[in-house]
């Protein structure tokens, strides 16, 4: 009879620490795949100033500048969570593989038409003022 009232501190304090990391969760992050293929991972986009996107670390530090001619795609990384609602757990590996995620491809775009497409980017996911 010691187990079950045991058990539910048990559940009550992973419920606590569950809390702990899901509050304040990290935001929906930034992806940007630069022109010669590399990519930068984990960033939070700050603005445009004039042809430059402006973006800093997730982490913190200092703001970064690019040239939006060295910009070939922009990826919307939405923070997702895994809720089971059918017994055999179809759907979660689309969202943990970017499923839900948000692509703006540049490659083909002039400078204007970026410059276009970064800006409404920017008024659909204002950067967050925290």
């Amino acid at each position: 009879m010691r187990i079950v009232p045991q058990l539910r501190i048990a559940q009550l304090a992973f419920a606590a620490l569950a809390g702990v990391f899901t509050t304040g969760a990290a935001q929906d992050r930034w992806q940007i795949t630069l022109h010669d293929g590399s990519i930068l991972w984990d960033l939070e986009l700050e603005r445009l100033s004039g042809d430059t996107l402006v973006f800093r670390p997730a982490q913190g530090g200092h703001a970064l500048h690019l040239p939006v001619m060295g910009v070939d795609a922009l990826r919307l990384v939405q923070k997702s969570e895994k809720r089971q609602f059918a017994p055999d757990g179809q759907g979660t590996g689309n969202a943990l593989m970017g499923g839900a995620d948000m692509i703006w491809q540049l490659t083909l775009l002039d400078k204007d038409e970026r410059l276009k497409v970064l800006q409404e980017v920017l008024r659909a996911y204002p950067p967050d003022s925290t």
